[in-house]
Parts: C-alpha cells; sequence; structure tokens
C-alpha cells in the first residue's frame, strides 16, 4: 500500500495467478483498471482439462471466478482464447497479443547451429552467473533475447 500512498498509476497487470487475489482484495478495479493476463492455459481452456495442471480443482475454480468480476479486464494471446473466455463468462475478455522482438526465430532453418540460446527470466533465484561461467569455459555463442531483464551490474568477461 505504500506504493499507492506516494505514486498515481494509470493501470495495474497482474501478470501471475497469485496476484490475482491481491487486487481483488485491495479493491484496486474500482480506481485503476485492473488486467489480469492469462498465462495458464487452465485459465482459458476450462471445459476440455484432461491434464493435471499446476493448480488444484478447487484452485482453479476460484481463479476462474476472480476473472468474471466487472471491474477487471482478462488480457489474453488469441482471438480463440477471447472467444473461449467469453463463452466461460469473461465478459470483458480483449485481445493483448505478447509482443516478439526475434520474429526471425519463426522462419524454417534447417542449417547447422551452434551456440546457446536463452529464452526466460533472468532471476537471482536461477543463478545466472553460473550459466554466464558454463558459458564462458565452453566457449559458447551465447545470444539472449531483449525481452529477458538484465541486472545493471551483469558481468561482460
Amino acid at each position: 500500500m505504500y506504493a499507492f500512498s506516494k505514486n498515481l498509476y494509470d493501470m495495474v497487470i497482474c501478470n501471475s495467478m497469485e496476484s490475482m487475489p491481491a487486487a481483488f482484495a485491495l479493491d484496486l478495479g474500482r480506481n485503476i483498471p485492473v488486467v489480469f493476463y492469462t498465462h495458464e492455459e487452465s485459465m482459458v481452456f476450462r471445459d476440455t482439462r484432461k491434464f493435471k495442471g499446476v493448480f488444484t480443482e478447487s484452485c482453479n475454480e476460484f481463479f476462474n471466478r476472480l476473472m468474471t468480476v466487472d471491474y477487471a479486464f482478462i488480457g489474453t494471446q488469441s482471438q480463440r482464447n477471447v472467444d473461449e473466455l467469453k463463452v466461460n463468462g469473461c465478459k470483458n475478455a480483449v485481445l493483448l497479443p505478447m509482443p516478439m522482438s526475434e520474429r526471425d526465430l519463426l522462419t524454417q532453418n534447417y542449417e547447422e547451429r551452434s551456440g546457446v540460446l536463452y529464452i526466460g527470466r533472468w532471476e537471482d533465484r536461477k543463478n545466472p552467473e553460473a550459466f554466464l561461467d558454463v558459458i564462458k569455459r565452453r566457449v559458447y555463442l551465447l545470444k539472449l533475447l531483449p525481452i529477458v531483464m538484465v541486472r545493471k551490474n551483469l558481468r561482460q568477461d
């Protein structure tokens, strides 16, 4: 709440299912637009769920109901997802495709490649320094996608 007492925000984006209850409990959506983004497949495709996802069924049901509140927008990657969400009662579902900065990765290429391509979050808990040490020792070519958040003090050697 300290951040809200010192700053004025245009929007709150909940990028994980776990942040949804907090935004709901703080009643943020009544004053600031709140967008919940559907990263978890089970948030969109509910009736055909034949797999054990990350969450239990009762937990999925809890999140499914949160996605139907009037003052929250449900952002998702495709029109197919929007249509599916609306069938499931999410009347505020909107298309918010994720940008892809390296579109050439979609081009088919059967040539031999070398090096390491890292796609993912760059987080301390994943020990990025050890990753860089392995790359350095093996003299691999490394390409980091620009969507990765990198600490400012990242070693260059």
